[in-house]
């Protein structure tokens, strides 16, 4: 389904997608380097290795920033209402150039001491409003 209603940006919703399942690749792979496998205490990299995976990290954000500006060259209009956000997180997009679902995920992830109550009202909103 393209973005918006230009099939010209269509491949940017691919890159997108595609994005976003090398970004969890890189990010599990820098959670490998950081962490210790079954509670043991944490790795030391070796300096070379962390600044390749660096560089993979760099690249990565560089390719989606050069990918996103070439398609909001051929369609401005679609970059700020893609068709897998719901109505409120274009707005959110429009007016304050954030998604709440960001904000959220951040908080699901890391905050850790959240209430059993406090986690069940943050999913309700996530999934009534935002999702």
């Amino acid at each position: 389904m393209p973005i918006g209603s230009c099939r010209s940006v269509y491949p940017f919703e691919e890159f997108f997608n595609d994005c976003c399942h090398r970004q969890a690749q890189l990010y599990a792979e820098i959670s490998a380097a950081v962490s210790g496998k079954d509670g043991e205490e944490a790795q030391v990299i070796d300096e070379r290795d962390a600044r390749a995976l660096i560089g993979r990290v760099l690249v990565h954000f560089e390719e989606y920033y050069e990918q996103k500006s070439r398609a909001a060259n051929l369609n401005g209009f679609a970059m700020f209402s893609p068709t897998w956000f719901s109505s409120l997180e274009c707005a959110f997009l429009w007016t304050a150039g954030f998604r709440p679902t960001v904000l959220l995920q951040l908080v699901f992830k890391n905050v850790l001491d959240l209430s059993p109550d406090q986690t069940q009202a943050l999913q309700r909103d996530y999934e009534q409003g935002l999702g």
